[in-house]
């Protein structure tokens, strides 16, 4: 079996997220490993760091400028 990706570990942190977790259901780092090395990714806690640093660097900071960004023209 290949082993997956980080590509695709961050795939499947983003996806248990969006999926397990809400304002009422938060979920630890240990929780969040489990499901991700039940997945078959190999994960640690700075691994973990840093996908989710990643993932706020390169995601929600470009969705937060385009939003910002006024696409419509001025009237």
């Amino acid at each position: 079996m290949e082993k997956p990706n980080s590509k695709g570990r961050i795939l499947a942190l983003l996806r248990y997220l969006q999926d397990e977790t809400n304002e009422e259901h938060l979920a630890d780092k240990k929780t969040i490993m489990k499901a991700l090395q039940d997945k078959g990714y190999s994960i640690t806690r700075n691994t973990l760091d840093d996908d989710i640093d990643l993932f706020w660097q390169e995601y929600v900071q470009k969705v937060t400028r385009l939003c910002s960004v006024d696409l419509l023209p001025k009237r």
